[in-house]
C-alpha cells in the first residue's frame, strides 16, 4: 500500500513537473515576441537607446557636421556657406 502511494506521489510531481515546463516554453516565445517590438532593425532598444537612434539619425541627415552631433559648439559655429 505504501509503495503504491510513493509511486502516486512522484507521479503526480512528474506531472506538475512537466504541465510546469510545457507552460514556461509557451511563455517563452511570447515574452520575446513581445520584447522584439521595443527594437529597431539595428538592435538599439527603442526606449533605452533614443538618445543614441537621434545621435545615429542626425549624422544620417547630416553628413557634413558628423563631428558635431547635438553640441553646444555646434549652435555658435559659424557655416561656412
Amino acid at each position: 500500500m505504501v509503495k503504491i502511494f510513493i509511486v502516486l506521489i512522484i507521479a503526480i510531481f512528474a506531472i506538475g513537473i512537466l504541465v510546469t515546463a510545457a507552460i514556461s516554453l509557451r511563455n517563452r516565445d511570447r515574452i520575446n515576441e513581445i520584447d522584439r517590438q521595443y527594437y529597431d532593425e539595428e538592435g538599439n532598444h527603442l526606449y533605452y537607446d533614443r538618445s543614441l537612434i537621434e545621435k545615429e539619425e542626425f549624422k544620417r541627415n547630416n553628413p557634413a557636421e558628423s563631428g558635431y552631433v547635438r553640441t553646444i559648439s555646434r549652435l555658435f559655429r559659424k557655416r561656412k556657406d
